[in-house]
């Protein structure tokens, strides 16, 4: 039977790389390819698509990540598999300590190659030889063991000194810790506080059992699971002053407060407090709190904005003279003129609607109307903050002949005139909105620009605005026959008409 050049090409494209290489070639290496599982590609590994492309007796086999790399076969892998049983891969981790291996031959004596719960393989002590007999005593409980940068780090009791053992803590770390039968020393008298009142924080002095403490203080739990030196509760730090706590929502630590633990942290009369936000400071008690609240009503919350003019405090006799120390609408408190007594009478006139006013650095802000001058009022932004503008019965001038192009058409860029009514403009030109609701000086529909060149535009979806495009509000903005067209991004720029 005759085969055509063609048919046996065909034949041969069909058979398989492995396959292709031995058959044709007549060179595929005699062995079996590690467990996929088993393998994994670094950088140091030597990628091929067959047996040939491998040094020696290496041959080309898939990794778990489904690459090909060289690796030793099966038979010949590295050497024979060392005695003993690998430890449950939950407890093994790799750090920058641990050795790294392929097959046990790369491992030192007795230790094996064993998988990590991150399914890396570092060299171990195998489960039926640990490093060393097991220590006397039990491990205490993970969720009290926490590893800090002053915590040795192990693998078995044999790397920690004398009694300590080796034990996990709740972040699945091993550390060395004294055993729960053998604690550091004996417990101190006394209760530790609630932990809800205790925080760690940069003055605080961490432990792991009471004898790392001085006298009589407790190593005890905080709030958020650290372990800190304080004194206990039987005798915690002195007697509770007298007066009541105000309201934690009306306290706040700020740069000025003094953080405490106690009443006998804070000065005379003062007592130590929980603020809205869980932290102690220093303040007057409720009942000698600051001074006798001044006369008048604070001003609706919502009116007030803390910013970097404003004088905060605690309460009324912060402030000067008539002024109340009041919540602003973002719970801060600043002094400012009780609502009966505030700032000066109302000046006459109507504020303008809030969606056409915006506040930007050429702004005065205001709290009222009397910090604005002569007729201008303090009036409400868009965006919830008080500027002074003219009254709506006076704003500005009379309003300009012709109407507005559409919003839509128009943008603000560097070059654009900013305003607020018409006679913030130059001639004939009005303020109008632009489509992203601001205001700037542009010439009227009825006298816009100039009239329409010949010509079509090209379609917006092939125009782009670029830095060498020339921008432009109408034709007139253009040279010779360009036309002002719309791009894809809806900008205007001056192009070359369609035909």
């Amino acid at each position: 039977m005759q085969i055509s050049l063609q048919t046996l090409l065909l034949l041969v494209a069909c058979v398989p790389a492995r396959v292709y290489s031995a058959k044709l070639w007549d060179n595929k290496k005699h062995d079996e390819c590690p467990h996929p599982s088993r393998l994994e590609c670094h950088p140091k590994c030597k990628t091929c698509k067959c047996d040939n492309d491998c040094p020696g007796k290496e041959m080309c086999c898939c990794t778990k990540d489904d690459k090909m790399i060289c690796v030793v076969p099966k038979h010949e892998h590295c050497c024979d598999e060392k005695c003993g049983e690998c430890p449950d891969p939950s407890c093994l981790e790799c750090d920058h300590n641990s050795k790294t291996c392929k097959c046990d031959c790369d491992c030192c004596e007795k230790e094996k190659c064993c998988c990590t719960k991150d399914d890396k393989r570092i060299c171990v002590a195998p489960k039926d030889e640990p490093c060393c007999d097991e220590k006397c005593g039990e491990c205490p409980d993970p969720s009290c063991l926490e590893c800090d940068h002053n915590s040795k780090t192990c693998k078995c009791d044999c790397d920690c000194c004398e009694k300590e053992k080796c034990c996990c803590t709740k972040d699945d770390k091993r550390i060395c810790v004294a055993p729960k039968d053998e604690p550091c020393c004996d417990e101190k008298c006394g209760e530790c506080p609630d932990p809800s009142c205790l925080e760690c924080d940069h003055n605080s002095k961490t432990c792991k059992c009471d004898c790392d403490c001085c006298e009589k203080e407790k190593c005890c739990c905080t709030k958020d699971d650290k372990r800190i030196c304080v004194a206990p509760k039987d005798e915690h730090c002195c007697d509770e002053k007298c007066g009541e706590c105000p309201d934690p929502s009306c306290l706040e630590c700020d740069h000025n407060s003094k953080t405490c633990k106690c009443d006998c942290d804070c000065c005379e009369k003062e007592k130590c407090c929980c603020t809205k936000d869980d932290k102690r400071i220093c303040v007057a008690p409720k009942d000698e709190h600051c001074c006798d609240e001044k006369c008048g009503e604070c001003p609706d919350p919502s009116c007030l904005e803390c910013d970097h003019n404003s004088k905060t405090c605690k309460c009324d006799c912060d402030c000067c003279e008539k002024e109340k120390c009041c919540c602003t609408k973002d719970d801060k408190r600043i002094c400012v003129a009780p609502k009966d007594e505030h700032c000066c009478d109302e000046k006459c006139g109507e504020c303008p609607d809030p969606s056409c006013l915006e506040c930007d650095h050429n702004s005065k802000t205001c709290k009222c109307d009397c910090d604005c001058c002569e007729k201008e009022k303090c009036c409400c932004t868009k965006d919830d903050k008080r500027i002074c503008v003219a009254p709506k019965d006076e704003h500005c001038c009379d309003e300009k002949c012709g109407e507005c192009p559409d919003p839509s058409c128009l943008e603000c860029d560097h070059n654009s005139k900013t305003c607020k009514c018409d006679c913030d403009c130059c001639e004939k030109e009005k303020c109008c909105c632009t489509k992203d609701d601001k205001r700037i000086c542009v010439a009227p529909k009825d006298d816009h620009c100039c009239d329409e060149k010949c010509g079509e535009c090209p379609d917006p979806s092939c125009l782009e605005c670029d830095h060498n495009s020339k921008t432009c509000k109408c034709d007139c903005d253009c040279c010779e026959k360009e036309k002002c067209c719309c791009t894809k991004d809806d900008k205007r720029i001056c192009v070359e008409p369609k035909c």
